[in-house]
């Protein structure tokens, strides 16, 4: 293994780590207070399980088939389904109709399972399904003055629709800047639900 590849291995399992922290940070209050099974505690609980499989999948070969079905499984369940939960969590807290609120719930599922088929088409589809909860964010963070919201909208933006894992930055690969951005991400989510 090259020089460079070993650091940026340590680099990956870092950001993984970090997020690690972040996520199980935010998680923990939840399951010490009680264990609450909506969108703010599946998606950190999301992305504090992906951290710890991933750290797994760089610390140790990648040859083990188990390890690297499970990364991919959840990296595309933390990819697409994190933020369709805030905002199914955002409807909940401001009391959206049911409809609406179920109707953000039901594409959570559809872009999980969509995002399981790996054509391109489906990862077009996915981006343009995103897009749209994006702007279910924003419209119900801007009708509500919720600043956090729109903060951990513009995070997940760049992080989705800027960062790619086809480009490295300054000679890091880009899952990490990803990690970093999500860990933002996590933080912004946690104040718009609890500030």
């Amino acid at each position: 293994m090259s020089k460079q590849n070993n650091v940026q291995r340590t680099s990956t399992v870092a950001s993984f780590f970090i997020l690690a922290i972040a996520s199980g940070y935010y998680v923990l209050p939840l399951i010490q207070k009680s264990l609450q099974f909506n969108g703010i505690f599946l998606l950190l609980t999301i992305s504090f399980f992906q951290s710890i499989i991933g750290i797994l999948r760089y610390v140790m070969a990648q040859d083990l088939q188990l390890i690297e079905s499970a990364y991919t499984v959840i990296s595309k369940l933390r990819q697409y389904c994190i933020l369709p939960l805030f905002v199914y969590q955002l409807c909940l807290m401001y009391s959206i109709s049911p409809e609406i609120t179920n109707a953000h719930l039901i594409g959570i599922l559809i872009a999980f399972v969509v995002g399981l088929a790996a054509s391109r088409f489906d990862r077009d589809l996915l981006k343009i399904f995103l897009f749209i909860y994006l702007c279910s964010l924003v419209y119900l963070c801007y009708l509500n003055s919720n600043y956090y919201g729109l903060n951990a909208g513009l995070t997940f933006a760049f992080a989705h629709f800027v960062i790619t894992d086809r480009y490295t930055y300054l000679d890091f690969p880009a899952i990490d800047f990803y990690n970093y951005c999500i860990c933002f991400y996590l933080l912004f989510c946690w104040k718009a639900i609890n500030d």
